[in-house]
């Protein structure tokens, strides 16, 4: 698959004139190989990582409680944030 998008960014851009981007998720692998077969700018899909950056800031803030199923923090004062 992607050497069917390198060849798609040829057959648009070939002198590669324009600013060239990939959006992937946090999978290193996958952002490896994106970056040596494209060598694009590589974006980092926030939307399938936020669970754990919510996990790992949980680490640090054990006051608050993580609801899963809500996708949102509750502190102790009733104060939450949905994201």
């Amino acid at each position: 698959m992607i050497d069917e998008v390198a060849q798609e960014m040829q057959r648009r851009d070939p002198a590669a004139t324009k600013t060239r981007l990939a959006l992937t998720d946090g999978e290193r692998a996958l952002q490896i190989l994106v970056d040596r077969k494209l060598g694009v700018t590589l974006i980092l899909d926030l939307m399938h990582v936020l669970d754990k950056l919510w996990k790992a800031a949980y680490v640090f803030h054990r006051k608050a409680v993580w609801k899963p199923n809500c996708g949102c923090w509750i502190e102790p004062c009733g104060f939450s944030r949905a994201m």
